[in-house]
C-alpha cells in the first residue's frame, strides 16, 4: 500500500468504470456511499497497479456532485481534461481507483478554523507531483480557467470557418491519432479514401486515409501516417495543449 494512504488516513472509496453510454462513471465501494455525501473533501485518483497518484483534488461541495463533472466532462476545462485522462486509462485496461479524505479534524488558530483539506492538497501536489495536476491545485486551476473564460471564448470566436481546436490527451499525444469532430466530418471524403495532411510548422505533406468506422458516431479518424502526426505533436506541443486543425477540402486538412 502506498504509504501516503496509511499516513494521512486516505480510504479507498470507489473505482472509475466505462459507462454504458461510453462515458465514465464512478462506482462506490459497498459501505462507503456516505463518503460521497460529505462536503469539504480531499480526494485522489490512483493507478491501481502501480499505486501512483494521478490526480489530487479538493471540493467544498459533496464529492458526489464534484465527480459528476468528471463523468460528463462538462463545464470548465479541468472536467474535460480529467475526463479524457481517466477514460484513456480505462480503455487501456488500467483501473483507476478513488481515495477519499474527509476533513473532520477540528483545527483552529485562535478563533479561525484551518481548512486541512485545502492545505493538504497543495502539500501533496508539491511533494508527490501527480501527473494530471501539473504544478497546481485544482482550486487554482479552476479559478484561473474562470478568469480566462471570456478570453478563451473570444479566441474560439476568432477561429476560422471549418477549424477546430484539438486537445492533445495522452493517447493523441503519444500515438498520433487524429479525429475530426462530427460537425466537420461531413466536409471530408468517403471511407477509405485518401487525404493529404499538411503539417504547417514543418511545411510537409503526409498521405493519410479517411476512416469512418473507427469512431462509434461515424466521425472521421485518420488511420495512416499517425507516426508522423505523433512526432509533429511531440516536436511542437506539450501534453494537454490544444492544436488548431483546419479542413481545407474533401481530401486535405492542415495541422497548424
Amino acid at each position: 500500500m502506498n504509504k501516503i494512504f496509511e499516513d494521512l488516513s486516505f480510504v479507498k472509496i470507489g473505482t472509475w468504470e466505462i459507462s454504458s453510454d461510453n462515458l465514465i462513471e464512478y462506482k462506490p465501494i459497498s459501505g462507503k456511499e456516505n463518503n460521497y455525501l460529505v462536503k469539504n473533501s480531499l480526494y485522489m485518483f490512483t493507478c491501481r497497479e502501480s499505486e501512483d497518484i494521478l490526480y489530487v483534488g479538493k471540493t467544498t461541495q459533496s464529492l458526489k456532485k464534484r465527480l459528476y463533472g468528471y463523468s460528463r466532462g462538462n463545464g470548465v476545462n479541468t472536467n474535460n481534461r480529467i475526463h479524457i485522462n481517466i477514460k484513456e486509462k480505462l480503455q487501456s485496461k488500467e483501473p483507476v481507483d478513488i481515495y477519499g479524505f474527509n476533513d473532520t479534524t477540528a483545527l483552529n488558530w485562535g478563533k479561525y478554523n484551518i481548512n486541512l483539506a485545502a492545505g493538504l492538497e497543495d502539500s501533496i501536489i508539491a511533494v508527490e507531483k501527480p501527473i494530471w495536476n501539473g504544478n497546481n491545485s485544482e482550486s487554482y486551476v479552476i479559478e484561473k480557467e474562470a478568469d480566462e473564460q471570456n478570453v478563451e471564448q473570444k479566441g474560439r470566436d476568432l477561429l476560422e470557418e471549418n477549424t477546430f481546436a484539438y486537445l492533445l490527451g495522452n493517447t493523441y499525444y503519444n500515438h498520433g491519432f487524429v479525429n475530426i469532430p462530427i460537425s466537420l466530418s461531413h466536409l471530408l471524403g468517403d471511407h477509405s479514401e485518401g487525404i493529404i495532411v499538411h503539417l504547417e510548422r514543418n511545411n510537409i505533406q503526409i498521405d493519410s486515409t479517411i476512416n469512418r468506422t473507427a469512431n462509434p458516431n461515424g466521425s472521421v479518424r485518420l488511420t495512416t501516417g499517425i507516426a508522423h502526426f505523433r512526432d509533429y505533436f511531440q516536436e511542437h506541443y506539450n501534453l494537454g495543449d490544444y492544436v488548431k486543425i483546419s479542413v481545407e477540402g474533401q481530401h486535405r486538412i492542415i495541422i497548424h
